[in-house]
């Protein structure tokens, strides 16, 4: 009887929750509608937890052939939770055939139907039934239906296209995060109902489907073809994806990755591939767990909403974020398709394996794959100083948009759809991340991985909510702390916002005290928000600290919401101190007016850089611009402190000056004293461009430099910026394509519109010639050039730009969205280009709200109201308004109210500020006398006069760079040296993307020492393997590795007294890494057999790139022999300096071991694994090795091979040294032929000789 009632209880508790208001709101049952009108509550919008999905039975008919509609049927096998005579799913936009609805129990009796109810506003359909569905039974639930593809919008199921040399080709694609599985398919779409989807597609013959899971079955019909896919693990629905296309990839389908691309381009997708195999290698190593699926497969998808979307298996991407091609695609581009690919990998395990109960914790997900991100990308990549990017791009970013009133918190409760679809923005990516990244440095890296580890096995394939991963953390944790895990956490999680910590330092008590506030930045929208106190762990740097100090940023002391503020002492000999090292910390800090000029005294002496660590540097930057922009901070301390700026040259604090001198310069362009503050600006950036450089091959991090601080130098007028962009210009008129290096673009397109650069003719008119006459090949170059036409001060050259806007010329087909981006960038531009679109504006409305869509005339007014800077172009906004309110649809005439309070609110700050920043321009003589005559365009004639006419060619060097030898930087020194290699690799990846490998090293030292080093430079170490033993077996304590990135070196510290003059010592370690297609190192190369593409990886070691491969004395000086083994695939064999001595097949692998070889320096080794032919046999002395279709024209190089041998053997009167010559044709080759002793490599055309 007990039971009984509870059981009533609970099934009355449930449906009350979920269903209280169903009965009152707009229904459909079959034809009959009635309407009323009540309030929906949050949790009508939730299905009532009646059920539990098992598994989904889905079959989808796409076989029309333009991808308009299509049809399906789901079976879903669900376990009935509660006694309940209603069946609830979730359904939206759907047609359901009401009349094959079937619901049947687990013997296959049916469930008698009695009427199913639609609700269209909580996308629920409830099925009624005559009789009830009993608790812990199993049912299947039958659903026909159909539905239209979307065309325009990319969720749910829609449809992208691309061109090809053939013509338009269509894909069929999906994305379901947050709501839209149920606008394909009934289901239950909520995160919480993980089951098992077995998925079938029909198609067309031309297509190709993929889904989450490899294919089992391709049944081939006359007209269609059915693909079936094997059964997923048990996932959330939003994970579920699928794609039919004619996408090619270049993988085999037995390869874990798979990468496809439009037609064209899946030689693009070799960069993808290698980064995603090491990445998540990285992350298996990081979390102590294999990947879970048997595939992964990264399509590239033309038409994307957002960067990539982590379906299990099959991860959907925008082609700009998968797709790399080698001089093209720039080192921002780059970064991107790395980290974004690391990023959704991580979700197999932070979403996909564990997965939030609910949206509101959707922060688990997306704040620490961000996190992972950057975490596992700077690894891998770390000479682009990415974890150190972090923050900029995301702490940065996240506090510049966490400070108004409105702001949500990291835990947010929402169920509507339109609110769930709207949650991904930077709080669960930047913000969230950051605080994770604040909590890591809390409890630090030795309880943070173990307490992630330990969460994700507590939660495997079951949903998660924060509490499980505070636990994990309180499990681990070995530091003290002011409160529990889950206390501190929750204060940043479930509150919005973050705090401003003000200091104040009595110096003459040496005190510090620092307070709490929420930090606020005012406007006309927004009241002062609740003051939110949180847990701040606080700590401080200060002049003088050893490294050690500067990277502990374990808490010095707390904020807490019960101690707000804190008072602490200060060493006597400390006389600068900043807040927050590493800035591992959420918030930002203000001092007192005596330690901000200590701050910015500190920054303008020569050793700033040694007192304040690079990041707290940016940190100062970003915390005064902003807490100047708040009117917290005068402006005479942001602009004095900016100032610094002018000695500085590393690339992070001049990512955040970027943000912070534009800002300036949008509010200041048009006030008097304008020509000095680009004064300013100049002198601030001169020494960066003189050490950076627009023109020459440069690192990673110099080419996103050179994206910001170069800009800047270029956009405030630095003379030799401005005649450098000048050459690039007259080197691109010279050539048909126009082309300009992407990455110099933003750079060189903004001066030229800036300071009047013609070079002889005039660029745009050439450019928009071209566009008119081959606009597909054009339009991506005009789009990037329109970006730049705010930065045009010239009236003549504007009105350009606008006759282009109005023009309507049969002949000349100017997309009105082109038009449209034109006029947004002249808005988003300088006071002349403003004033005159605003004039067009005004003008020309009616003509151009009959051109425009609204959408577009909302970014029109979004653009005015951020911009305007000056009372006359606030003026022309209301002659706007109050000319053509008619005209205006509701949402416009909102728009440009919006946009004229926003101007407003600029006018008003200007009111306050700009007296200010003028009398700090004019009292440090930033003044007219600096700037360039006719805003550069006299240093332009300059340049072009003493360069005289364009360069007719351009000397290319060799695909390398050298090491500078004369640096002692980049040396090894005769503190030890080699005497033995052992090298074992294992290179099975198939089509060669990666490889493992270990080297044993004999070493000598001919001095005292406790460390060594060796080069390496990409190889990732695996630093549990390292061991070195004397060659009595006895252990040397290895303590730390340091990787010294600059000079390709690593260093090996042990404990003091380890290495003994004239002793020989044994060091191992094991390594891995990825195999390019750079033509230098261990790189891939290929060739055509038919249309068959045919792999092999090959060698190219001079000078410096042995240590690309592993870790070695990768000087000519320092001789060894080299003993090489290779594990490959069978079908390839393997060859290296010397004969093979053994070789053991296992399975579908081959072992080759090769004779050791005489002492020789790093650079002439190599190897070669192929499936290449040779005539000789293989006892032969000379052989020479091709492809298997021109090993028959090899004959001539063997037969001068032996000639030229004896010849020289005769000449030297000494005898060839080792027993064979191998010479091999390559067919992706950098230099004409390389001289590894024993393995000659050759270009292809230097080797192969065809009759005739």
């Amino acid at each position: 009887m007990m039971a009984s009632l509870c059981s009533m209880i609970l099934v009355v508790t449930l449906l009350s929750n979920a269903k209280a208001h169903i009965t009152q709101q707009l229904s459909t049952s079959g034809n009959n509608r009635s309407q009323t009108f009540v309030q929906i509550e949050a949790l009508d919008y939730v299905l009532p937890k009646t059920s539990l999905p098992i598994s989904y039975d889905l079959f989808l008919d796409l076989t029309d052939d333009q991808f308009r509609a299509y049809s399906g049927t789901v079976d879903v096998t669900f376990r009935q939770r509660v006694n309940s005579s209603v069946f609830a799913i979730n359904s939206a936009g759907l047609s359901i055939d009401e009349g094959t609805l079937r619901l049947v129990r687990y013997d296959m009796s049916r469930v008698p139907i009695a009427r199913m109810e639609i609700q269209p506003e909580l996308q629920i359909v409830f099925i009624h039934l005559s009789e009830q569905l009993i608790l812990d039974e199993v049912y299947i639930a039958h659903l026909e239906f159909e539905g239209d593809i979307n065309i325009d919008f990319f969720k749910g199921l829609y449809r992208s296209s691309y061109q090809t040399e053939n013509g338009e080709k269509y894909i069929a694609t999906t994305f379901f995060a947050a709501t839209y599985a149920r606008t394909v398919f009934p289901c239950y779409d909520e995160p919480e109902y993980k089951a098992s989807f077995l998925v079938k597609i029909r198609h067309g013959t031309k297509y190709t489907a993929l889904s989450n899971m490899p294919e089992s079955h391709r049944d081939e019909k006359a007209a269609f073809v059915e693909t079936t896919f094997r059964p997923t693990p048990l996932m959330s629905t939003y994970l579920l994806a699928f794609v039919v296309s004619e996408l090619k990839t270049m993988s085999s389908q037995d390869e874990l990755f798979r990468v496809y691309a439009p037609e064209g381009r899946e030689h693009q997708t070799t960069y993808a591939h290698s980064i995603a195999i090491r990445a998540l290698r990285a992350l298996e190593n990081y979390f102590g767990r294999q990947n879970q699926m048997p595939k992964i497969d990264l399509a590239a998808i033309p038409d994307f909403a957002m960067g990539a979307m982590e379906n299990w298996g099959l991860i959907t991407f925008r082609e700009d974020y998968l797709l790399y091609q080698p001089g093209e695609t720039t080192a921002q581009a780059q970064q991107s398709i790395a980290a974004v690919i690391t990023h959704e990998l991580a979700h197999m395990w932070f979403g996909n394996e564990v997965t939030p109960e609910w949206w509101t914790y959707v922060w688990l997900n997306e704040g620490f794959a961000r996190y992972f991100e950057y975490y596992i990308t700077s690894q891998l990549e770390p000479s682009w100083s990415l974890w150190e990017q972090f923050i900029v791009t995301n702490v940065h970013s996240a506090l510049g948009q966490d400070c108004h009133s409105n702001n949500r918190p990291m835990s947010y409760d929402a169920t509507r759809p339109s609110l769930l679809n709207n949650l991904f923005d930077y709080v669960v990516y930047a913000k969230s991340a950051s605080v994770i990244r604040m909590i890591q440095n809390v409890v630090g890296f030795d309880t943070f991985k173990p307490a992630l580890n330990d969460y994700l096995r507590s939660r495997s394939y079951l949903t998660t909510n924060p509490r499980y991963l505070y636990e994990s953390i309180e499990k681990f944790r070995t530091v003290d702390l002011p409160a529990s895990v889950e206390k501190i956490f929750e204060s940043w999680a479930n509150a919005p916002g973050y705090p401003l910590v003000t200091v104040t330092i009595d110096w003459n008590q040496r005190t510090l005290k620092a307070s709490q506030k929420r930090f606020w930045m005012p406007n006309d929208h927004d009241t002062p928000p609740k003051n939110e106190l949180f847990y701040v762990p606080v700590n401080y740097g200060f002049n003088g600290m050893s490294i050690e100090e500067r990277d502990k940023t374990t808490p010095s002391f707390w904020l807490t919401p019960d101690q707000p503020e804190v008072s602490v002492n200060i060493d006597a000999d400390v006389d600068v101190i900043f807040l927050n090292k590493q800035q591992t910390g959420y918030y930002r800090v203000n001092y007192d007016k005596e330690s901000w000029n200590q701050l910015i005294k500190t920054l303008n002496d020569d050793k700033f850089d040694e007192h304040i660590p690079v990041i707290n540097r940016a940190q100062l930057v970003d915390d005064v611009a902003n807490l100047a922009r708040a009117g917290i901070v005068d402006y005479n301390i942001a602009l004095s402190l900016m100032q610094y700026l002018e000695r500085e040259t590393e690339y992070i604090p001049w990512s955040t000056a970027y943000n912070a001198l534009l800002h300036l310069d949008r509010l200041f362009s048009s006030n008097s004293e304008y020509k000095r503050f680009e004064s300013f600006g100049r002198n601030l950036t001169t020494l960066v461009y003189r050490e950076t450089q627009l023109q020459g091959k440069l690192d990673h991090l110099s080419q996103l430099h050179r994206d910001r601080s170069l800009y800047l130098a270029c956009y405030f007028g630095v003379t030799a910026c401005l005649a450098d962009t000048d050459n690039i210009l007259q080197m691109a008129i010279g050539n048909d394509s126009l082309y300009i290096s992407k990455d110099l673009q933003p750079t060189v397109f903004c001066a030229f519109n800036k300071h009047k650069i013609f070079s002889g003719t005039q660029y745009e008119v050439e450019l928009f010639s071209k566009f008119v006459q081959q606009t597909a090949e054009f339009r991506e170059l005009v789009d990037r050039f329109i970006l730049s036409l705010g930065c045009s001060r010239d009236a003549a050259r504007i009105q350009f730009y606008l006759d282009m806007v109005h023009m309507d010329n049969p002949g000349l087909a100017i997309p009105n969205s082109l038009r449209n981006h034109i006029l947004v960038s002249l808005i988003k531009g300088g006071p002349t280009s403003r004033r005159l679109a605003l004039e067009y504006v005004t003008s020309n409305y009616r003509s151009l709200s009959d051109m425009l869509q609204e959408k577009q005339l909302l970014s029109l007014f979004e653009a005015i109201g951020a911009n305007i800077n000056s009372r006359a172009e606030y003026e022309l906004l209301i002659r706007i308004m109050d000319a053509n309110r008619g005209l205006m649809t509701g949402a416009v005439a909102d728009a440009v109210q919006l946009a004229i309070s926003n101007a407003d609110e600029t006018l008003d700050w200007l009111d306050k500020h700009s007296i200010v920043i003028s009398k700090w321009l004019v009292s440090r003589n930033y003044g007219d006398a600096t700037l360039p005559d006719d805003n550069g365009a006299n240093i332009i004639v300059q340049s072009a006069i003493l360069n005289g006419a364009p360069r007719s060619s351009i000397e290319i060097g060799p695909p390398w760079y050298d090491v500078n030898y004369n640096d002692p930087a980049y040396r090894l020194g005769d503190l030890s040296e080699p005497m033995s290699y052992n090298l074992e690799l294992d290179v099975t990846n198939y089509d060669f993307y990666s490889y493992t490998g270990t080297v044993d090293i004999l070493m000598r030292f001919n001095r005292p020492s406790d460390s060594f080093h060796l080069n390496s430079a990409g190889p990732v170490i695996d630093k549990d393997s390292i061991s070195v033993t004397g060659l009595d077996g006895s252990n040397r304590m290895l303590l730390e590795i340091i990787e010294q990135y600059d000079v390709e070196k690593v260093l090996f510290v042990f404990a003091e007294g380890s290495f003994v003059p004239g002793t020989t010592y044994r060091v191992r370690m094991s390594f891995s890494n990825s195999i390019g297609t750079e033509l230098k190192g261990l790189y891939r190369s290929s060739y055509k057999v038919g249309n068959i593409t045919r792999y092999l990886a090959t060698t190219h070691f001079e000078a410096t790139y042995a240590r690309t491969v592993f870790p070695c004395y990768d000087e000519p000086s320092f001789k060894a022999t080299f003993a090489v083994q290779i594990r490959h695939r069978t079908e390839y064999n393997a060859l290296s300096n010397m004969p093979i001595i053994e070789k053991t097949q296992v399975g579908d692998y081959t072992v080759t071991r090769f004779d050791t070889t005489p002492l020789m320096s790093s650079y002439l080794l190599a190897f070669v694994i192929s499936d290449f032919e040779t005539t000789a046999q293989e006892t032969d002395r000379f052989r020479v090795f091709a492809s298997a279709h021109k090993v028959a024209h090899t004959g001539y190089a063997l037969e001068f091979l032996g000639k030229s041998m004896r010849t020289l053997e005769n000449f030297f009167g000494r005898q060839y040294q080792l027993p064979k010559a191998d010479l091999i044709a390559i067919p992706d080759f950098a230099m004409g032929a390389m001289e590894n002793w024993g393995l000659i490599t050759f270009r292809e055309q230097y080797l192969i000789y065809e009759e005739g």
